[in-house]
């Protein structure tokens, strides 16, 4: 991170959980969602570059990184507006990557006037019935047991 940009962190709380988060710059709000096999720290290159000009907040899905594991039932979606009200943010544009897409896409659907756009990046969406032939077949063969 460049010297001039100020790093905040801290934990918002949400249901039973701790989603850890880090803010920095200012200017329109950029929250980048990670993908579900990794952390915030997915984003670091994105984090510096458009701390420049914007505020930008990354955050550890539950389970993730810093944040706690699920202790029973949450949504991705819930603890994403944790995040938004712990950062004062109102409104903001949501750069999502794989899991994190749903996880966007369904807070957007909850909450459309906190969207100012989505950026997806090989994003899914929960609930699809459809699925991949492909797919399913490595999760078939790498992923159950006989």
């Amino acid at each position: 991170m460049s010297a001039q940009v100020k790093v905040t962190s801290g934990f918002a709380a949400s249901g039973d959980g701790r989603i850890y988060f880090q803010a920095a710059g200012s200017g329109p709000a950029i929250v980048f969602v990670h993908a579900g096999v990794s952390d915030r720290r997915m984003w670091d290159p994105q984090f510096e570059a458009f701390a420049n000009d914007n505020q930008v907040i990354r955050f550890d899905l539950r389970g993730c990184g810093k944040s706690s594991k699920a202790q029973g039932s949450f949504s991705n979606r819930d603890d994403l507006a944790a995040v938004l009200a712990a950062t004062g943010v109102e409104k903001a544009v949501l750069v999502r990557c794989s899991m994190g897409g749903a996880t966007a896409i369904d807070f957007t659907l909850v909450h459309p006037a906190a969207v100012r756009g989505l950026v997806p990046v090989g994003a899914g969406v929960s609930g699809s019935t459809d699925r991949c032939d492909h797919c399913y077949g490595i999760k078939r063969r790498y992923f159950t047991h006989s």
